[in-house]
């Protein structure tokens, strides 16, 4: 049976290490129903959609972008299972606020790994409440599994984002020469083998899910397993303390959308509140 809520010890690992692995938060139906959404987006991707493919390889690397936003599968599970709940407890949070969700589809056989990086550096989200929920729907081993690394998301350090889709025609900024806090990534395999960071990897059930904070490096290897996929499910979470902020690139939300100004709350039009329940807002018609 799932569990509504995470517990006192889940909430201790979260704010210690910057990651908390929730088991079974949600049960066999939603699992279905995402599986069930997968499919639906394969079979008809949105235009930001992706697959990376090496030549020769029998695998391939799908992602796509805002499912909630047109498959109800995905807007249920945002707004209707625990996961509200889930990620205002870790954030000790009055309140969780959806900003978005993708899709990760590593097929058996694909070599291509994800980079080390932090996400929140990616968003237009300034605050220490902000969260990644990553919701296997597939078993998941330790090989590959996202490999977390521990404590990182106290370093108070912004490492400037890789765009993984340059080598698709999308764009690459330097956002350390517009943005002081920004700073190039170092060499994190490097400085692991050196003993310089703790790694973090999780064995999963699907049902489980891995809660890591905005600021967490992290990266994931490629699923060389020939027996089975890798879906995961990534949405992003905010709390109490989320303000708009200004990036360059390619963003999410832009001030010209919503007429948000740095600073401002991010409980807007475009972030619905998820939880609690009876102050949610809801996906506006326009979403």
């Amino acid at each position: 049976m799932a569990r509504p809520t995470v517990t006192d010890a889940d909430i201790e690992t979260f704010q210690r290490d910057g990651v908390a692995c929730v088991r079974q938060a949600f049960d066999a139906n939603w699992i279905e129903r995402l599986r069930e959404g997968v499919d639906a987006t394969i079979a008809n991707p949105s235009a930001m959609h992706r697959v990376a493919k090496t030549t020769g390889e029998k695998g391939q690397f799908f992602k796509d972008y805002h499912m909630a936003r047109r498959l109800p599968a995905f807007r249920d599970f945002v707004t209707k299972s625990p996961i509200g709940e889930v990620t205002a407890r870790l954030l000790k949070s009055s309140k969780s606020n959806f900003f978005y969700d993708v899709l990760w589809i590593k097929e058996a056989g694909t070599s291509k790994p994800s980079a080390w990086h932090q996400d929140q550096p990616y968003h237009t989200i300034d605050g220490k409440q902000v969260c990644v929920v990553w919701t296997p729907l597939d078993r998941i081993d330790r090989d590959q599994s996202l490999i977390c690394i521990k404590g990182s998301h106290l370093w108070n350090r912004w490492f400037s984002p890789i765009w993984f889709e340059k080598a698709y025609g999308g764009f690459d900024y330097d956002y350390a020469k517009v943005d002081k806090r920004f700073e190039p990534a170092p060499d994190f395999d490097a400085e692991a083998k050196e003993g310089k960071h703790e790694l973090l990897t999780w064995e999963m059930d699907p049902g489980d899910c891995l809660v890591f904070h905005g600021l967490m490096v992290h990266s994931a290897p490629g699923n060389l397993r020939e027996d089975r996929r890798r879906r995961a499910l990534s949405t992003t979470w905010m709390g109490d303390d989320a303000v708009y902020a200004e990036r360059p690139g390619e963003v999410i939300i832009r001030s010209d959308q919503y007429g948000l100004k740095p600073g401002d709350s991010m409980d807007c039009e475009y972030c619905p509140r998820v939880w609690p329940r009876e102050n949610a807002t809801g996906f506006p018609a326009s979403y």
